[in-house]
């Protein structure tokens, strides 16, 4: 399953042009970079991309270098890696704020989880409502319980 952050615009109502950005890597990032810069409207990110790649190119014409073939495929490295954040920068500089958080295994499940999601999430659980777990001792000596695992083992309770 994969993070998607959910951003909203600062002078539009929930849900009108909400965008949802995956957290992780962009693998179009790293294959075609200047076209995913330009598709994704980073323009400043796209200058310094072409500068950069600009200069490996020249340097490795004028010094006949052969690891600027392996240099110039550093700034496409850093799109797959950070290209997403870039993004999210982007809307952050344009006024544009963070809403929200979901798991999902694709944009369309991201979507509707969140605009399917129950309006009453945001109160607290009544003591009714919160659930007890059962822990119990096996011949082992080792504690299993009912509910759900809490750290790296399943073993023992979270303490």
């Amino acid at each position: 399953m994969a993070t998607y952050t959910i951003h909203m615009p600062p002078d539009a109502r929930e849900g009108e042009r909400d965008r949802f950005i995956r957290d992780g890597v962009a693998l179009l990032a790293l294959l075609i970079p200047a076209i995913w810069l330009l598709w994704h409207r980073l323009w400043f990110a796209f200058i310094a991309y072409m500068l950069i790649v600009a200069s490996i190119a020249s340097y490795g014409v004028i010094a006949s270098d052969p690891s600027s073939t392996i240099l110039s495929a550093i700034p496409g490295i850093f799109l797959f890696l950070e290209g997403n954040q870039l993004r999210r920068r982007k809307l952050e500089q344009a006024g544009w704020s963070e809403v929200g958080l979901v798991e999902a295994d694709s944009l369309e499940d991201a979507e509707l989880r969140w605009y399917g999601r129950d309006e009453l999430a945001n109160e607290p659980l009544k003591t009714s409502e919160i659930v007890s777990q059962q822990w119990t001792r096996t011949s082992s000596g080792t504690v299993q319980g009912s509910g759900p695992v809490i750290g790296i083992f399943g073993d023992e309770p979270a303490r």
